[in-house]
Parts: C-alpha cells; structure tokens; sequence
C-alpha cells in the first residue's frame, strides 16, 4: 500500500480495508511537477503490478479505451482550469479484460487558493454497465414479442389513462397526440364506445384482467373486430402502479362462425373447394367415405346446397373436415370453405 497518508497511519489502514471490498482505487496528482501516485486498489483496478510499475500519465491513457480517450487538450484545460472531474471511462488492462470505471476527482488548494494537488478515485461499475445491458436486451426482447404476439400493445397509468400506444397510429392513422388518455375511444364503432368504456371503468374498480371485444376504425376506412386485453401491474405492496395490454385481430372469428361438426348442408362447390384444398380426386373422397364415385358426381353438380342425399353429404363433410377442410357460411355471403 502506498502511503497516501503517511501522517496518519490509521487512516491508511482504514483505506487499505475498504480498497480489499469495493473495487475502489485512490490516485493523486502533484502540480506543477504532475507527479502520480497510485493506491494499492488503483493498480489492482488498472491489473497492474507496483513492483514492475511506476505510476505515470502515459501508463495511465495507455489503458483507456481509445473511444474513450478523448483530446488531450481537453485534459490540459481541466488541470490548467482546476476543473472537478467526473466521469465514465472504459479501461483495458494488459489481460484485455474490459472494465467501467467511475471517475471522480477534485483539485486541493494550497494556502493562497492555488491548486497544488488533483486526488480523485476509481470506482469499478462495470457491474452496473452490464446490468444495464441485459436490462436493454431484456427489453428489445420483450419488444420483439409483443410485437410478434400483437399488433398494438400501449401502457397506461393507475387510472387508466393511456400514456403510450404501440401501433395505433398505424392501424387506424391517429397519432399520439389524439389517442393519449381517452382519446382512443374516438376511434371504436360508434355501437361499441359506451359499452367499451363502462367495462374499462368497470375493470379499473375491480383491479382485474379486462378482456373487451370492440370494432376499431381502420386507417383506410372501414372497421374491424380486435380483442382487446389488459392486466394491472403492481408494487410489493400490492397498489397498481400501471396497466399494460395489447390487441389482436379476431375479424375473422367474427365474421366467419367457427366450425361445427354439423354439416348444415353443403353446397357442390363447397365439396370441389373441399377436395381442392387437401388434394384429394374424387376416387380418393370415394375411398374415405365409401361413397359411390359417381354420387359424388352428381352431388358437386349442385350449385346450391345439396338437399339430397343426405347420408352421403354427412360422410363426405366429415371425412373433408378431418382431412383438414373447414366449411364456413359467413352471415353475409356465400357458403365457402378453407384450410382448417
């Protein structure tokens, strides 16, 4: 340990304790010689040796990384101007191990108000630094799967209130400056508004999950269906701090009922577009379901829905859907089928 405070003996012990603790060093400078002087914990922080090391200026830039080195000039006008320092720099020692380091210096005056001594110290975060990176990463992460999971996803305070929203503008072409608080209401069918806003209300008592499904005007005009969902985050003590949620579009769902194992009746296009989407001939379809090939024939020669031959409809709708087809008759539209 070097005698920083050879008149006080006690006090370097004291140091030397706290240096083998913290990852702490302690360095001074004597002007105008600019003589420098290192503690023990300031050459094990720099991973250098005090026998084979003479404390320096230029041993000491010849460690910090090059985007941090920054002017020399700048470094003159701190010492000319007696200027506090205090700052994050990058060090590389001679292993190649990076390290932060926190910078804090100041300059002693002698009797008549002149600086005669810069003392300062080094403090290792690079614990700090890399928390902040894995924070960072944490987030672009969630980023990403919110974004994958949902088109627009927003934060709000305590009371509800939207304080950011995520792809809003996009969908529906109104900017933040509009769908902040309870502007985005402006935006849902005019059938939906109210009721959307009593059970948000309703939620924010309650301090649930609020699930809502509303129709939200798009950006080209038009409306479609989105489940909208939030969940209340909350401190150690239990109050709700925010509230965070997100949309997904379940138009679809809405529009085209789901399938059902009754038939209902199918039409001979719908059992063509069946045969078509899992790539069976129609002997294939008559293999499946032990009906004859040729009605099958007659039955896809409909044009409307197939009154007759109901026991062979059955077979065939059943076998389709197993195969992967789905019949759908939207409410306002022709019967129709997809991939399931």
């Amino acid at each position: 340990m070097l005698a920083f405070f050879n008149e006080d003996e006690s006090f370097g012990e004291t140091l030397r304790f706290i240096e083998e603790r913290i990852p702490l060093g302690i360095f001074s400078m004597a002007l105008p010689s600019r003589k420098v002087r290192w503690s023990a914990g300031m050459f094990r922080l720099l991973g250098l040796d005090p026998e084979t090391h003479q404390p320096s200026e230029e041993m000491f830039h010849a460690l910090i990384h090059p985007a941090d080195l920054g002017p020399r000039a700048e470094i003159e006008l701190i010492l000319r101007n007696a200027m506090p320092l205090h700052r994050d720099i990058r060090i590389l020692n001679p292993k190649g191990r990076l390290r932060w380091v926190r910078v804090n210096a100041e300059f002693l005056l002698d009797d008549r108000g002149r600086p005669h001594r810069l003392i300062g110290s080094f403090l290792d975060v690079s614990a700090e630094y890399e928390a902040r990176q894995l924070s960072k990463a944490s987030q672009r992460r969630f980023d990403a799967m919110a974004t994958a999971c949902t088109p627009v996803w927003w934060s709000a305070g305590p009371d509800g209130r939207i304080e950011w929203l995520e792809g809003w503008e996009e969908l529906t072409g109104q900017g933040p400056e509009h769908s902040r608080d309870w502007g985005w209401v402006a935006m849902l069918h005019p059938d939906d508004a109210e009721r959307v806003v009593t059970e948000r209300k309703k939620a924010l008592e309650a301090g649930g999950v609020c699930e809502i499904e509303m129709r939200v005007r798009l950006r080209g005009g038009g409306y479609r269906w989105v489940r909208a969902r939030s969940i209340p985050v909350r401190d150690d003590t239990g109050e709700i701090t925010e509230w965070v949620g997100g949309c997904i579009d379940i138009h679809d769902s809405k529009e085209w009922p789901a399938p059902s194992c009754a038939t209902g009746g199918l039409s001979g296009a719908q059992i063509r577009g069946g045969r078509g989407i899992v790539n069976w001939s129609v002997k294939q379809l008559s293999v499946a379901t032990g009906v004859p090939v040729s009605t099958i024939r007659r039955i896809e020669e409909f044009d409307g829905f197939v009154g007759s031959h109901a026991s062979a409809v059955e077979k065939i709708h059943h076998a389709l859907v197993k195969a992967g087809a789905d019949f759908v008759t939207p409410p306002n539209g022709k019967p129709a089928v997809r991939p399931a």
